[in-house]
């Protein structure tokens, strides 16, 4: 080869790499606009939905959490993330926070202490009785349905076995429960708001004077609340699941307005 020919195709080399590391740059900056325009576009507006057309499953599933949840911190507040530890405790009540038919696991069972054995570590003694469920159905309703890792739930389970509220023996949790009522408490949804997959919802309780036989006070507001949901899909089928839950008003606030 010679000198020229040499220069040459150092020169046309040069302008090869030169041309696709501009062509590069521009790609990658046209993926940067693209992905920014992506990103904007993609965020999921907020659409306000007809509280009318919103199935019943939505307003019984929060009737019943609602009235029978109880948070270890006080009041009915729920959050996946900072306060569940007394979610088991509330699942096998009596009157459990859910509705164990619902989900494809084996359901809560009641044993009668004064007709059945006793349970294991005879832990219902001095009880009328005691719920019996199975370990593997307990963790698929925290983590499916009340959104709790199951990582938080040794977690849960120290503070059960701490507080001789209920314990684990051979696969299957045993707590003994006394007769717990209803609160006669109706709820009503007021606004439902859903961005992507999420609901967000504000709801109202009252006071249901015609199961108390106290027809005067039906239709007293208990109290209002707001919770986050999402319609999941577990395994094909869907199923209401919660992040959050909250009271925003109370009785005694309105009370309190009351006598201002």
């Amino acid at each position: 080869m010679t000198k020229a020919h040499w220069k040459k195709s150092v020169f046309r080399a040069a302008a090869f790499l030169t041309a696709l590391t501009m062509l590069l740059s521009a790609v990658a900056c046209s993926d940067q606009k693209d992905a920014a325009a992506v990103s904007a576009s993609d965020k999921p507006a907020i659409m306000e939905m007809d509280i009318d057309e919103m199935p019943e499953s939505l307003i019984d599933f929060l009737d019943r959490f609602t009235d029978l949840y109880y948070s270890d911190k006080g009041g009915h507040d729920f959050d996946c993330e900072t306060n569940y530890t007394n979610l088991i405790h509330c699942m096998m009540l009596e009157f459990p926070c859910i509705d164990w038919y619902t989900y494809p696991v084996k359901p809560l069972e009641e044993k009668d202490v004064t007709r059945k054995k006793m349970d294991p570590k005879k832990w219902a003694k001095g009880f009328d009785n005691y719920t019996v469920c199975d370990e593997e159905s307990v963790k698929w309703v925290v983590t499916n349905i009340f959104n709790v890792s199951e990582d938080k739930i040794p977690e849960m389970q120290e503070k059960y076995w701490n507080e001789k509220t209920l314990y684990l023996y051979k696969g299957k949790y045993y707590m003994p429960v006394g007769h717990l009522g209803t609160s006669y408490l109706r709820y009503e949804l007021v606004s439902v708001k859903r961005e992507g997959k999420r609901y967000y919802v504000d709801y109202n309780a009252y006071v249901n004077g015609y199961e108390m036989e106290m027809h005067e006070s039906d239709g007293l507001l208990s109290g209002s609340f707001t919770a986050e949901l999402e319609l999941k899909n577990v395994d094909g089928k869907d199923y209401w699941s919660i992040y959050k839950a909250k009271q925003t008003k109370s009785s005694e606030d309105e009370s309190s307005k009351k006598g201002e």
